[in-house]
């Protein structure tokens, strides 16, 4: 199925080595066509966010994302479920189950564990004097820098952020790009969302509707396959 880790992507959407060489330094793109900034956007108001996820238009799986109560505190639990299989044969299975803990708009803390086709993978981030320290399966722990934010995708303030990897607690550099606004397909109907590519030794993209909230996933993976995630 290929090597490598991209956040909340299995390996077998972006290859094993997508993001082990590091990519373009920074995360760089025009303030001014940011998302409006706000400390807890992205957050539907059913507290729940749910996507179908295929591989070349067949479904593989599902991506959930459920919010605590409203008020300065919130809890964000991810289940993430991928079965790939061929004439009724598993192929690959991908698990991860991860949670975030937020106070007043700060991340304070962020804990996941992930089974990628058998190699387990663990990251756990916790708020000490104003930082996040990282521990996790990709190497040593480290402070990550000033507003670092995990990269979960719900949150549109990744985008202005250095993002750690919930998978294995990578720190992440990625390029940042606008692609304008445009019309897709999500929770059961046509809405018009805010396009950004993410790239280095991949090709992801995200939309945001305007509200917001994350809608849409769209990336190729190391041979080519087409992986979508399509909010329902």
């Amino acid at each position: 199925m290929g090597e490598g880790s991209m956040p909340l992507l299995p390996r077998l959407a972006i290859g094993r080595r997508a993001m082990a060489a590091g990519l373009a330094a920074g995360a760089t793109i025009a303030p001014a066509l940011l998302l409006p900034r706000q400390a807890m956007a992205g957050i539907p108001a059913s507290r729940r966010l749910a996507f179908d996820v295929t591989r070349n238009a067949k479904p593989i799986g599902t991506h959930v994302l459920t919010f605590g109560p409203a008020g300065p505190n919130l809890d964000v639990a991810i289940q993430v479920d991928i079965i790939v299989r061929w004439a009724g044969l598993v192929l690959y299975r991908y698990s991860l189950r991860g949670s975030e803990t937020w106070q007043n708009g700060v991340l304070v803390s962020a804990q996941a564990e992930t089974n990628d086709d058998g190699t387990r993978q663990t990251m756990r981030a916790t708020r000490r004097d104003g930082r996040l320290v990282v521990e996790g399966t990709h190497g040593p722990t480290y402070t990550a820098p000033e507003k670092s934010i995990v990269a979960s995708h719900w949150n549109p303030a990744q985008l202005e952020a250095r993002m750690i990897d919930i998978q294995d607690g990578e720190l992440l550099d990625l390029k940042i790009a606008p692609r304008g606004k445009g019309i897709i397909a999500a929770h059961g109907s046509q809405v018009e969302a805010d396009q950004f590519s993410l790239s280095g030794k991949v090709a992801l993209e995200l939309w945001y509707d305007r509200d917001r909230v994350w809608s849409k996933l769209s990336a190729t993976s190391w041979e080519g396959s087409v992986i979508d995630y399509r909010r329902t």
